[in-house]
């Protein structure tokens, strides 16, 4: 592992699928009360929409792109030790 990689960003991708499907299973066995739907929505909404993102991330250009500029600062280091 290079020195500047971590695994922050894929514990927080599977943190926000965990608590994205401990949601969403939790809402078949659990009532909303009206008062607070809004509310929950709004939050399911937001997990969703970072899980989405952390996931695109990786399977999405990003990553790659990450990949690509690792591999051309690498020659550069080489040629200047």
């Amino acid at each position: 592992m290079a020195p500047n990689d971590t695994t922050t960003p894929k514990v927080l991708t599977y943190a926000l699928l965990g608590a994205l499907l401990g949601i969403e299973v939790t809402m078949f066995f659990l009532e909303v009360p009206v008062a607070n739907k809004e509310l929950f929505n709004n939050i399911i909404q937001t997990i969703l929409t970072l899980t989405v993102a952390a996931v695109t991330f990786y399977v999405g250009s990003s990553a790659s792109s990450k990949a690509k500029d690792e591999k051309l600062i690498q020659p550069t280091e080489e040629i200047k030790s």
